[in-house]
């Protein structure tokens, strides 16, 4: 039987890819890379990655990376864990969505796919009306 070792999940728009690295029956290790549309939930795409090809599939990967890089000048959207916390913090301490992505240089829809990898609820920051509880006076 196969033991699941450890759980990645990558969320994008249209798909849940989870990589797992799960050790077999015969004690070897392997990467297993699933695919998950979100539009065809039932169908669940599975590739398992044998280690010793790992390393060069991965190099394959930045290469075509690279590519497509410099040929299509695409946007990164990843950000690294220590922006992920100052958006947390910042977010936390009632700063609007769109101050903290001009403070940390990044597009709103980042900073939103951020709080939401975080399973942090977006909410209105705007503070309540006051009501106001006494009449004016006749003149």
């Amino acid at each position: 039987m196969n033991t699941l070792l450890d759980t990645q999940q990558i969320t994008s728009d249209k798909s849940t890819f989870l990589v797992d690295i799960v050790k077999s029956n015969s004690g070897k290790l392997y990467v297993q890379l699933s695919q998950s549309i979100n539009a065809t939930s039932d169908k669940l795409d599975v590739a398992k990655l044998n280690p010793e090809v790992l390393t060069d599939i991965i190099a394959a990967l930045q290469y075509c990376h690279s590519i497509i890089n410099v040929a299509s000048k695409i946007e990164h959207h990843h950000i690294d864990d220590k922006k992920d916390l100052k958006i947390r913090d910042y977010y936390f301490k009632n700063i609007p969505i769109e101050k903290i992505s001009t403070l940390l240089n990044i597009k709103e829809n980042v900073v939103i796919d951020s709080l939401n990898r975080q399973q942090i609820e977006i909410t209105d920051l705007k503070p309540p009306r006051k009501k106001w509880f006494y009449r004016k006076k006749r003149k």
